[in-house]
């Protein structure tokens, strides 16, 4: 089979969305379908963090653009009275028509070092808490069993290791690693049906002895900093990508986007838009990725007494005035699209995200992989500088005049491509889903047999103006027939990658 494609890279600010599949795995022809449901169905969840923990609790004035609810109360010098206090707030949860996140790290751990409670002592309280919730009714309700938040860091830091075990032997990481999954074990036991969850910290996860303990179902971090540049100089996307590379066939991501103003920010009038920009990219990146499940803003409000490091969502428009109300605008529709399963995509300019020092220059990569005997085009599209996206692509198809023949609709890149992981392809790691693959008519490739065809793989950029970026070529006829390929000829214009 003698084939010659052409890559257009166009750069389009009239191509609108359009609906796709989104599934982490390849895509069997028969199972090509673009739908909303199937493309953004993966997000399930959205709900503050904390949103109901010790004094406060915002669960019914949340629940309308929201369906769970964080729950952390109660103290291990009462075991009794802090069931109790988690029944109710449940019990709450259920009448708002949300579900529960119960955060209990009080209940199994004895102190700030991480060291497990004795597995009895675990066990009892596990079984007991259990008890209540089914006795109440309240199985359905209760959503994930959340044993610790930031463990690593927090655990390192109280056992205060030595250089030696820290950074050489990495003994302190792989003594946290055992206790977590032995503590997740005995909750295991007692809730084998409820996902168990961890949000690490963000400086955490590029240690060199960084792992994710393996009985962990829900997994994600914690970095309140622009998506190009932040804990310890990374990317968001880096950090997600080095999440993904440690994580089990069965872990699922949540997403923990910024929604607090830092005390130090305070006095900036244009911090709501940067917010309102990490936030989009952060929902862009769940809808992109199908393995995220929950998106979880930190945080709605503080309530605390005394000092706080700066103030929750719910005073932003307080500070902020209009940008403030705008911004808190948009969490609310976040949250409302999550809940209802309609979701919108955010669909970002290049130029709108975070204008910083650490934001590189644009610059698309794409190629046409394959098409097979019956017309089926695999093929993939990738921006180095937003390499979360998911790109808008189609294909156009030429006879041996040049004339057009067929143009397939703009639609995203959808499918996960193991392929594109191997050789000079995308290259390390990615986030999101950047394969895509069209099935021919039949009637076309049929009028045209025999006929040398050119096919055009355009990659649409978000927001920006129509220019032609790369055209790379081969050629295949019309009916298919093989016959050995020809070398490949390049032609690159403005931009040298591929």
């Amino acid at each position: 089979m003698t084939r010659l494609f052409n890559l257009i890279v166009i750069l389009s600010l009239s191509c609108a969305a359009v609906d796709a599949v989104a599934q982490y795995g390849s895509v069997p022809d028969e199972d090509m379908y673009r739908t909303d449901e199937r493309r953004y169905g993966h997000l399930e969840y959205f709900g503050f963090y904390a949103s109901a923990m010790a004094h406060w609790n915002f669960t019914a004035e949340l629940a309308p653009f929201t369906n769970l609810t964080w729950i952390h109360v109660g103290s291990a010098d009462d075991e009794a009275g802090a069931i109790d206090a988690m029944v109710e707030r449940m019990l709450q949860a259920r009448d708002a028509g949300v579900q529960a996140v119960l955060s209990i790290e009080p209940f199994l751990f004895l102190n700030q070092r991480g060291d497990p409670r004795p597995d009895a002592d675990t066990e009892g309280f596990l079984v007991e808490l259990r008890a209540r919730i089914e006795n109440e009714g309240l199985l359905d309700t209760l959503l994930m069993i959340y044993p610790k938040d930031e463990p690593f860091r927090e655990f390192v830091r109280y056992r205060d290791p030595n250089y030696y075990d820290q950074y050489v032997t990495g003994k302190v990481y792989k003594d946290i690693h055992k206790d977590l999954v032995h503590v997740n074990g005995l909750v295991k036991i007692v809730f084998p049906e409820k996902p168990v969850g961890v949000i690490l910290s963000g400086y955490s996860l590029h240690h060199r002895f960084f792992s994710i303990p393996e009985n962990y179902d829900w997994v994600g971090f914690d970095c309140y900093d622009n998506l190009f540049r932040g804990c310890d100089d990374r990317s968001f996307v880096d950090s997600y990508s080095r999440l993904l590379d440690y994580m089990q066939p069965h872990q699922r991501l949540m997403a923990v986007p910024e929604a607090w103003v830092q005390n130090e920010d305070l006095n900036r009038a244009d911090w709501p838009d940067v917010l309102m920009s990490r936030f989009r990219q952060h929902y862009e990146m769940a809808l992109n990725e199908p393995r995220f499940i929950a998106f979880v803003p930190f945080i709605w409000s503080f309530e605390a007494e005394g000092e706080v490091p700066g103030v929750g969502l719910d005073r932003v428009a307080e500070w902020f005035d209009d940008s403030g109300n705008q911004f808190v605008d948009y969490v609310q529709q976040v949250g409302w699209q999550v809940k209802h399963g309609m979701m919108q995509f955010p669909n970002m300019a290049w130029s709108e995200t975070e204008n910083t020092p650490a934001r590189p220059a644009s610059s698309v990569r794409g190629e046409i992989m394959s098409i097979t005997p019956r017309g089926l085009v695999s093929a993939w599209a990738f921006d180095d500088s937003l390499p979360h996206k998911n790109l808008r692509v189609r294909l156009l198809l030429r006879d041996e005049k040049g004339k057009l023949i067929y143009k397939s609709r703009p639609e995203r890149t959808y499918v996960y491509d193991p392929d594109l992981r191997q050789g000079d392809r995308i290259g390390r790691g990615f986030v999101g889903l950047h394969g895509y693959r069209y099935q021919i008519p039949q009637d076309v490739l049929t009028r045209h047999g025999g006929q040398n065809l050119d096919l055009e793989f355009v990659i649409y950029l978000d927001g920006q103006s129509p220019e032609i970026a790369h055209r790379f070529n081969r050629q295949f006829t019309g009916d298919l027939r093989l016959s050995p390929p020809p070398a490949l000829t390049r032609q690159a214009v403005g931009l040298d990658t591929l």
